[in-house]
């Protein structure tokens, strides 16, 4: 084109500066548009990465969750039973061993309960046989016993899911953001209740986790790299965007926090499950 231009009316100076402008804003156009392609490549093979380790990390949960419950707990529980077949065969006698028995018994007990709660920390059993619904309900039963919630009521309402079942991706990240941010009600919020809701519409699947407690600026929050809630907030969001779905934290001083977790129906991001 600027060849058959040039055939009509040589260039003059002010054209010739026209064209190296003109040339180097097409230059810095491309360049932008490369720089925005590769950031574009990179966040992609960022997710794909994080998405296998993701995986491969609720596997090994998986591996180790199930040996401690099938090959740990039976070992305990077979010293258990030793243990009381021991204690029958004093027929009364020696107190002494008897008092060493019963303390012994007591504490394989006591091993048994945090056995069992590190198999929920891990990976419950509910999430993979029965279900998001069923999972995050045994995770709040179990998690409303713990000493550190002051007595903190937790309440879970679900709506229009039925029978039906969400992908694999799905359920996983939406138990483990729920479980982070109820383990950061159960840290910092100083709150009297929770509430879990599930709703799955027709165009969407909804998590909310909300609170009345006391409440932070989830901004400057954001900014501070080395503060354990940042991380996990940074961490939730990534899950969020793993299923294809946005993470939105509304949060005030006293007002309480509410999370609340988006994920359109039949625009899941795979990515690497």
């Amino acid at each position: 084109l600027l060849e058959h231009y040039k055939q009509h009316r040589p260039f003059s100076e002010a054209d010739l500066l026209q064209l190296e402008a003109l040339g180097g804003w097409i230059s810095l156009i491309i360049d932008d548009m490369q720089s925005h392609l590769e950031l574009k490549h990179t966040k992609r093979s960022y997710r794909e990465l994080l998405g296998k380790f993701i995986a491969k990390s609720e596997e090994e949960r998986k591996n180790i969750a199930r040996e401690i419950h099938d090959e740990v707990n039976q070992l305990l529980l077979s010293v258990k039973l030793n243990l009381e077949s021991m204690e029958r065969l004093l027929l009364g006698g020696q107190p002494e061993v008897r008092s060493i028995l019963e303390l012994s018994r007591s504490r394989i007990d006591r091993v048994f309960d945090e056995l069992h709660k590190l198999v929920l920390s891990l990976r419950p059993p509910a999430l993979d046989d029965l279900g998001l619904p069923q999972a995050l309900d045994w995770y709040i039963h179990n998690c409303s016993d713990c000493p550190t919630d002051d007595g903190l009521h937790i309440s879970m309402q679900v709506k229009g899911l039925g029978r039906r079942r969400f992908a694999p991706v799905v359920e996983t990240n939406l138990f483990r953001i729920a479980q982070e941010a109820l383990s950061n009600v159960f840290k910092h919020a100083r709150a009297s209740s929770a509430k879990v809701k599930l709703d799955f519409g027709k165009s969407r699947l909804l998590l909310v986790v909300e609170d009345d407690g006391a409440g932070f600026d989830a901004d400057s929050l954001l900014l501070t790299s080395s503060d354990e809630r940042n991380l996990g907030l940074i961490g939730m969001k990534e899950r969020a965007k793993l299923c294809g779905g946005t993470l939105r934290i509304d949060s005030a001083a006293e007002r309480g926090t509410r999370v609340v977790v988006e994920v359109p129906i039949g625009s899941y991001d795979w990515g690497a499950y």
